[in-house]
């Protein structure tokens, strides 16, 4: 008589959830592109809460996710709000006037192979400040470090007639500041304001 062997299958173990990776979904997120005219410390306080952007000063709880690409060309594609970004900037600060003559150029020269370069609006250049401030700058590990401070196209009060108000980002204290800048209408000798009026550009665009 043939002994047969006794074969016992031990059942297959489950894996476990925790060994299971999770994809993480990035919710496209539309920022204002049109610069506002006039905006107040309220409306900017708003903008921070609404979207989570982080502001050392205003929001420090803040934490935007952002989904960089660096194309390398230059340029650094943003995932999350579909803003492609210069990489880098302007080589030293302008003045306003010196700011939108840089992106004129930007958009002669075709850019990284674009000419519909923009300054940015306060709510698009804020969604790059980041709650690390690494290499000295809150801002995303991908972007060159010099661009400390940079304008933006949206108007604020400058607290005087003859000027006109601006929103910068200083990246290096993490904050959305004003600056402002003479009004065309004065003559070329009336004296600069000299708040912040000197900043980097960093020129947006959106992404294809």
């Amino acid at each position: 008589m043939e002994l047969k062997a006794k074969v016992t299958v031990q059942p297959r173990e489950k894996p476990k959830r925790t060994s299971i990776p999770k994809e993480v979904t990035i919710t496209r997120v539309l920022l204002w592109k049109d610069p506002w005219e006039d905006s107040s410390e309220m409306k900017i306080n708003k903008m921070l809460a609404k979207y989570g952007f982080f502001d050392s000063s205003r929001n420090a709880a803040g934490s935007f996710v952002n989904d960089f690409v660096n194309n390398n060309n230059g340029t650094v594609t943003d995932k999350t709000t579909g803003l492609m970004w210069q990489r880098g900037g302007s080589s030293g600060t302008l003045d306003n006037w010196g700011a939108k003559s840089y992106i004129e150029q930007l958009n002669k020269q075709r850019f990284a192979g674009y000419s519909d370069w923009r300054m940015p609006t306060v709510e698009e250049l804020a969604s790059l400040l980041n709650t690390n401030s690494g290499g000295g700058v809150h801002m995303g590990s991908v972007f060159e470090k010099k661009q400390s401070a940079c304008w933006t196209v949206d108007q604020c009060d400058a607290d005087s007639s003859f000027h006109l108000g601006v929103w910068i980002i200083n990246f290096k204290q993490g904050q959305i500041q004003q600056a402002a800048y003479k009004k065309p209408s004065f003559a070329v000798n009336f004296p600069s304001y000299q708040k912040n009026d000197m900043n980097y550009v960093k020129a947006v665009g959106t992404a294809n």
